[in-house]
């Protein structure tokens, strides 16, 4: 089995597949390829930046706070990645001068772009000013990112993943629509629609049996670990090439929960 499919299939909780994946990224889609994780701070954007390094993808990381991308980086280097492989972007994307940074500093750094990561994890979102915030975030900055990179997605044939959520779900339209507006020209577009509870509730107060049974029909918390293997595959054309336009729900059934989970 290839690189690509132990991520998809081993256990998150082990070393299995980062062992594998050094061994062999050599032979995998993403060796020499550049990805822009927009959105790399703990939890799903990290796991992402992460999983791409163990494949050889050269990597620009952005987030508004220095201390997440050095941790983030330095994580990539153990999983693989070179100091010139990685590239730290600091600052927040809803700031217009350093989201038209994004592109040429990355077409500056690593010449091309394959895969654009659009990860925004924003499901603690409670209130109405916070929820106008992310709306800002997600809808618009991103958009706007997303246009930006496409002329050179164009020319490596390469891959838009979105992350969407409650907050953002308006993504999933956009993602649907640019699809068929862009597949033409060899780049595909999609979306992968996340839901965790464990983001909204503090972990030491949860007690593991209890949270793992509220979270999903299927008795496990949906980590970052594993949203960003969907993720890595959805990106991989020589995997997933007949997806586009698609909205993938990595939610464990969770919405069937309230009519077979029990009730706490």
């Amino acid at each position: 089995m290839d690189c690509v499919g132990k991520a998809i299939l081993a256990d998150s909780h082990t070393g299995d597949l980062r062992n594998y994946c050094s061994q062999h990224k050599d032979m995998g889609f993403f060796f020499g390829k550049v990805v822009i994780v927009a959105g790399s701070s703990p939890a799903i954007g990290r796991a992402v930046a992460i999983l791409f390094a163990e494949q050889g993808a050269k990597i620009a990381i952005i987030d508004r706070s220095s201390e997440d991308l050095k941790e983030t980086k330095r994580l990539c280097h153990v999983s693989g990645s070179t100091d010139e492989g990685v590239l730290e972007l600091t600052g927040g994307i809803t700031e217009e001068s350093f989201l038209e940074k994004i592109v040429p500093l990355t077409l500056a750094n690593f010449g091309k772009i394959d895969v654009l990561a659009n990860i925004v994890d924003d499901t603690n979102i409670i209130g109405i000013s916070e929820w106008d915030a992310t709306h800002d975030l997600s809808i618009q900055s991103l958009a706007r990112l997303t246009l930006l990179a496409i002329p050179h997605l164009e020319l490596t044939r390469g891959s838009i993943v979105n992350l969407s959520s409650a907050a953002n779900s308006p993504l999933d339209e956009i993602t649907i629509q640019l699809a068929g507006s862009i597949i033409w020209k060899g780049v595909r577009v999609n979306s992968v629609n996340y839901h965790s509870e464990r983001n909204n509730c503090k972990l030491e107060a949860c007690d593991d049996k209890v949270y793992e049974c509220h979270t999903s029909p299927m008795g496990q918390p949906n980590i970052p670990e594993i949203t960003a293997k969907i993720i890595l595959f959805i990106a991989d054309r020589s995997r997933s090439a007949i997806l586009v336009g698609q909205i993938i729900s990595a939610n464990g059934q969770l919405s069937s929960r309230s009519a077979i989970a029990p009730n706490f």
